[in-house]
């Protein structure tokens, strides 16, 4: 199974990424850029600067998107000022999935949970509040968001007389959670510049310059050294602003 591939071995504080799963991953990813399946760096710099969209503009078949970019295609479809624009034909499909777990897919998140203290001074309004801000009359304010698609299928209605499925958007399972990532998180919450490493390796692999083979085991044996440091150090490094925390095994 490819799912959950790990990358650290929060026991010997290591790196594992050097192993013929991870090295299968790789060279799929490769294969689509070699293939020009997915855009390359440089067809994304190229319309980063004039805020085209590469879906819209017909320079890719097929973009993943979320349950907000309906609201760009829709806008585009009732005020663009190119003719293209608004003559846009599209459809909404289901993530692809992987042959070993066709029910997986990604992207699905929960907002606006709640919970209760143990030790909460007054659960009984605790509790009341809670059954009101889940009651059908606030999940119908909900269903109104542009950009948050409500939990109750009954609210879910295709959008501004769309006809898409929006059955789609929750056709795939999220993938499980590993309980034992979050001990690595939190034990040392800074591990983002050892993963970090992973990112150019990968393009130098995708660009010919390296192996995948050898970009893997770079990428394990400067991390596990990494790793090593912070674990000496933790002060003296800091996770990016978009990493989730230590993705451990």
């Amino acid at each position: 199974m490819l799912l959950q591939l790990k990358l650290f071995d929060k026991q010997a504080w290591t790196m594992i990424v050097d192993t013929p799963q991870w090295n299968r991953v790789w060279t799929d990813v490769a294969g689509l850029y070699a293939g020009r399946v997915v855009p390359s760096q440089e067809d994304l710099a190229s319309v980063s600067g004039d805020g085209a969209d590469l879906f819209m503009t017909g320079r890719v078949a097929m973009a993943v998107g979320g349950y907000e970019y309906l609201s760009d295609l829709l806008a585009a479809k009732a005020y663009a000022k190119n003719p293209k624009l608004r003559a846009l034909d599209w459809e909404v499909v289901p993530l692809p999935a992987i042959p070993e777990n066709p029910d997986i897919g990604s992207g699905l998140t929960l907002n606006g949970l709640m919970a209760i203290g143990a030790k909460a001074r007054n659960p009984r309004d605790a509790w009341a509040f809670v059954r009101y801000n889940n009651s059908l009359e606030v999940s119908k304010l909900g269903a109104r968001s542009t950009y948050r698609m409500p939990a109750r299928k009954s609210l879910i209605k295709p959008r501004d007389g769309a006809s898409y499925d929006p059955g789609v958007f929750y056709a795939r399972r999220p993938v499980a959670l590993q309980a034992d990532w979050s001990e690595l998180y939190w034990a040392t919450p800074n591990l983002a510049p050892a993963y970090e490493l992973g990112g150019p390796l990968l393009q130098d692999a995708i660009g010919g310059k390296r192996t995948i083979a050898a970009a893997l085991a770079e990428w394990q044996a400067s991390g596990t050294a990494l790793m090593k440091q912070i674990k000496a150090n933790p002060d003296a490094y800091a996770n990016g602003s978009d990493f989730g925390g230590g993705w451990g095994g």
